[in-house]
């Protein structure tokens, strides 16, 4: 079925000197309001996931989709591997995985990689726009999009991949009456 409202939509990619902005615009051009929900999945590679966290969730509430979209708040940093089990656990599941919605969340936070010979560097630092309300985190680890039928993620990308997006979720969805615009946009450096 097509979405039933006129609109217009715009995505840009800019170049940064030291990173890359992406934006995304939504117009309503026709006469009826709408309301949407939206996320750029925007996917950060690395060459283990087991050694990065995510700074700047601490204290924020979040819906965990693992655990049957129960509402929990972060305590401490978000390391990949050690939340994908937490999860699984409090879920009685038999595969972790991460699939988490942070709603009302910080507007800037880092990626670091956490290891002896390293010990905490920054590898990207993302700010986001006050209009996207909500960020996504999700690796599927070992319990989430794998096999035949998921053939866009490899089976081991969950070594390698983790999704760190702007979201507009269901929680704060965005309703644009006739003529109304909105703008969102994600740095990362």
């Amino acid at each position: 079925k097509v979405w039933p409202h006129l609109f217009e939509l715009r995505y840009t990619v800019q170049l940064l000197d030291q990173g890359i902005k992406l934006s995304l615009k939504v117009m309503n051009v026709g006469t009826n309001p709408f309301t949407f929900t939206g996320c750029f999945h925007t996917y950060f590679r690395f060459e283990d996931t087991t050694k990065i966290s995510l700074h700047g969730f601490q204290n924020t509430k979040f819906i965990d989709k693992a655990d049957g979209r129960k509402e929990k708040i972060q305590e401490g940093m978000v390391n990949i591997s050690s939340e994908a089990k937490r999860s699984a656990k409090d879920a009685n599941l038999k595969h972790d995985f991460v699939d988490r919605i942070y709603l009302d969340s910080p507007n800037s936070f880092e990626f670091k990689i956490e290891d002896q010979e390293t010990a905490s560097k920054t590898l990207y630092s993302i700010k986001q726009s006050n209009s996207w309300k909500d960020t996504t985190v999700y690796n599927p680890w070992l319990g989430d999009k794998q096999g035949p039928s998921y053939p866009d993620f490899d089976d081991d990308g969950y070594k390698y991949t983790i999704c760190c997006e702007p979201t507009l979720s269901k929680v704060n969805q965005v309703t644009l009456e006739s003529g109304e615009d909105w703008d969102g946009s994600q740095e990362i450096l």
